[in-house]
């Protein structure tokens, strides 16, 4: 299967877009006596990993998301997790461009500390006209706040006149959304025990949730095949009853 040929176009049991809530990191440093900064870096390579299993399945969209990352601000501008990101933001732009891989962004990367919103911007305009799968980096971000600013935008061109209150549905909030271009995910992979949480609430909502207790470092290609094979089974298993 090429890259530039997803299996999910033609596969219903092989989802579109898988959405990955990594969570542990911090937790799995410390009970090995390592500093976040560690943790971060094992969840990088984690990343980098995951995204290449489930290109090679035929998965067309990928969202990463970590919990730290959405706390993140420009008030933290030292925070270790700040420097990690650029570094590894810069040195992944030939990796994932060599390998056809396109990267997007949600959140408000106006809120993150200025080097990392570079990084990021940098790094969509260097991989936009990959054609393989869609990394979308889940930075700054919160369902709730994206939604908020979304109606609020809306609201505003209501009160100047653009917009009639009757003409808002919910395809004209998610157009206002960061995730506007965003598909809606198939899959949820939670780790680290982690709950959903504030993570594309509207987005992941028809999703199928598979969720491990693995933190996400130690998370391997197993697990996602894992992953990838339960969602086969309930899809077919939807189609069945569905006949």
């Amino acid at each position: 299967m090429s890259a530039t040929t997803p299996a999910s176009a033609s596969c219903p049991s092989v989802p579109g877009h898988v959405a990955i809530l990594m969570h542990g990191s911090s937790r799995w440093a410390e009970e090995r006596g390592l500093s976040r900064r560690d943790g971060y870096e094992a969840a990088a390579r984690t990343a980098r990993e995951a995204v290449r299993v489930l290109q090679r399945r035929g998965v067309a969209h990928v969202t990463l998301f970590a919990p730290d990352l959405a706390a993140r601000s420009t008030e933290a501008p030292d925070d270790p997790l700040t420097h990690v990101l650029v570094r590894l933001l810069k040195e992944d732009t030939s990796l994932l461009r060599d390998h056809g891989m396109r990267v997007r962004a949600i959140g408000d990367l106006d809120a993150l500390p200025t080097a990392a919103r570079r990084a990021v911007e940098s790094l969509v305009e260097a991989t936009r006209d990959g054609s393989g799968i869609t990394v979308w980096l889940a930075l700054s971000y919160g369902a709730r706040r994206d939604l908020a600013d979304a109606v609020r935008s809306l609201a505003a061109r209501v009160r100047v006149g653009l917009l009639l209150p009757e003409e808002i549905d919910e395809s004209l909030v998610r157009s206002a959304m960061t995730t506007a271009d965003m598909p809606d995910a198939d899959l949820v992979v939670r780790t680290g025990d982690a709950p959903l949480g504030d993570f594309l609430l509207l987005e992941a909502a028809r999703a199928h949730l598979f969720g491990t207790e693995v933190a996400w470092p130690d998370v391997g290609a197993e697990t996602l095949l894992e992953a990838l094979s339960w969602y086969g089974r309930q899809v077919e298993r939807a189609l069945r009853h569905a006949a």
